[in-house]
């Protein structure tokens, strides 16, 4: 007889500012009073919006906010979510292989 997998059942939660709050790994506490701000906005007015930018001052933890909506959005509504980031195709160690994409659709090869 096989073995049946059970699969894995994952929380929900409210918002995208509460996700941080289920990772088992975590390394923060919690997020900043500003990103919560900008997740909480997101969710209350923007959520049925196709494409969403974000706009923050540099090292204000966009990334974050991006990453935490994106997987509110792929846990609440079991969509496949992509999270373009300019910088991080370009940061050390970030997947800058030759089977790397850029955003515009180039591939990245060597040191950028």
């Amino acid at each position: 007889m096989a073995f049946k997998s059970a699969t894995p059942t994952e929380i929900v939660p409210a918002g995208p500012e509460e996700i941080l709050l289920t990772l088992p790994r975590r390394t923060i506490p919690g997020v900043l009073l500003h990103q919560g701000e900008i997740m909480r906005s997101y969710a209350a007015q923007a959520v049925s919006d196709s494409d969403v930018a974000l706009q923050l001052p540099t090292g204000s933890g966009k990334t974050l906010v991006g990453l935490m909506i994106a997987e509110w959005r792929r846990r609440k509504f079991e969509e496949r979510v992509v999270y373009l980031s300019h910088q991080a195709a370009r940061e050390p160690g970030s997947g800058t292989g030759p089977d790397s994409v850029r955003a515009d659709g180039e591939r990245l090869y060597g040191k950028q």
